[in-house]
């Protein structure tokens, strides 16, 4: 669902919404997500008027406002929307989803639903190279984030958060722990280079149990 067009087209519901988060926020550390986001101008509206609201409350500032980087569209926008975020999460389900134009609850292409792809791949990398070059945090969310396969390839390509099923949290701090920065970037420039879903997950699961046999 388009989130963002939603709230903008129900705007009652969008001020409600962050006038509550914003009163939280004096109690509690949060951030705030803005999902489907697809231009930059999304970002600027929705600061515009969290600060707007954050005015007509008397508070000084608002909370993190994070972009998802959930669309084919953020993902090749990402500088743009660079200026207006203070953080940005990748959320892999989706952006699969729409890069792929493969719906992964309808089972007759569900199979070509997949996080090794040439050109999410590149979307990633483009995303954390984004985020590195105008001091944007990057995290990564979805099930690719628990993958073990993909970990040392996300290492690689720079990325530090990545946000994962708790019953895999134990397998990746044992992956990490056993690799080193340097296989991960080798990782990395070979992934790239490589051309068919088939041959990155193949390469992938390689490296991997390398580091961790039997891990994948």
């Amino acid at each position: 669902s388009d989130l963002v067009r939603f709230l903008f087209s129900h705007s009652k519901l969008l001020l409600s919404q962050l006038e509550a988060l914003l009163r939280l926020a004096q109690e509690h550390s949060l951030r705030i997500f803005v999902p489907m986001v697809t231009l930059a101008e999304d970002m600027k509206r929705v600061r515009m008027i969290a600060e707007t609201v954050a005015a007509q409350l008397g508070l000084d500032e608002i909370p993190p406002l994070g972009a998802m980087i959930e669309t084919p569209a953020a993902a090749l926008c990402v500088s743009e929307i660079a200026a207006f975020a203070d953080f940005f999460s990748i959320g892999t389900n989706d952006l699969i989803q729409y890069t792929l134009a493969v719906d992964r609850a309808n089972e007759n292409v569900a199979s070509l639903f997949t996080p090794a792809n040439p050109a999410l791949m590149r979307m990633i990398r483009d995303v954390i190279k984004a985020g590195r070059r105008f001091d944007v945090p990057v995290s990564l969310c979805g099930e690719m984030a628990s993958q073990l396969e993909f970990c040392l390839l996300l290492l690689g390509l720079g990325l530090r958060q990545l946000s994962v099923a708790p019953q895999t949290i134990p397998s990746v701090k044992r992956l990490i722990r056993a690799s080193t920065l340097q296989h991960a970037q080798r990782v990395a420039r070979r992934t790239m280079g490589l051309h068919t879903d088939r041959q990155i997950i193949h390469y992938l699961r390689q490296e991997t149990r390398k580091v961790f046999p039997g891990l994948v």
